[in-house]
């Protein structure tokens, strides 16, 4: 359910509803002991190693609200006309039931289902020039599922800065360039449940990417 208002010149103010559920999601578990016995499922190896695997869960619901604005500031005068500014939040609470295992999480611990989303953006479009600068952040979510919960595996929030920039050659062909996560930011900390000290840190460099499109 959304409401949506629209305004001179160019602009957008919405708040939207959603209420999913879902039977048989998918998620992973992990913290799983393999036992020993040649009944173990991997011939008698891996004995005291702990898996992490794909399951199929129960059933699952997710319900939130979305706010959305972007406008265009074609009303003032040169050069802020070419000027525009888009932002959204997302807020979402959900709860799983995870089949055999028999448990349900508490709020927002469906895996994957990030609980808050933020993102701000600032345009320049001028003639042949498209320049973004967009700001994305988001909430600490659960990755990976376990029926211990001292082995619950949750993703660190993050933020990441990226600036898209176009130039139409022609009406069919443009060339871009892109820079992603500008300020070298980390943005895939994993930690254990009951703690932030990090188990898995990945850092990634700037990406740039560049390339052409056309259409015909």
């Amino acid at each position: 359910l959304a409401v949506e208002y629209y305004f001179e010149p160019a602009g957008m103010l919405a708040i939207g509803f959603f209420l999913k559920e879902m039977k048989g999601f998918i998620h992973t578990q992990g913290g799983i002991q393999v036992p020993a016995g040649t009944d173990n499922g991997f011939g008698g190896d891996y004995a005291g190693y702990t898996l992490t695997t794909q399951r199929n869960g129960g059933t699952g619901k997710t319900k939130g609200v979305e706010f959305t604005y972007q406008q265009q500031f074609t009303f003032l005068p040169s050069p802020w006309k070419a000027f525009g500014a888009y932002a959204s939040y997302t807020r979402q609470e959900t709860t799983g039931d995870y089949g055999a295992i028999g448990t349900t999480r508490s709020t927002n611990e469906l895996p994957n289902f990030i609980p808050e989303t933020a993102n701000l953006g600032l345009s320049f479009i001028k003639d042949r020039i498209s320049i973004r600068a967009l700001y994305n952040w988001r909430s600490s979510f659960l990755i990976s599922y376990s029926a211990t919960t001292a082995a619950l595996t949750y993703g660190a929030d993050a933020a990441t800065v990226d600036i898209k920039t176009v130039y139409q050659l022609s009406s069919r062909v443009s060339m871009y360039l892109d820079v992603l996560n500008i300020f070298n930011d980390p943005h895939r900390d994993q930690y254990r449940h009951g703690g932030r000290a990090n188990y898995l840190s990945q850092v990634t460099s700037p990406m740039f990417a560049f390339g052409a499109t056309a259409r015909y």
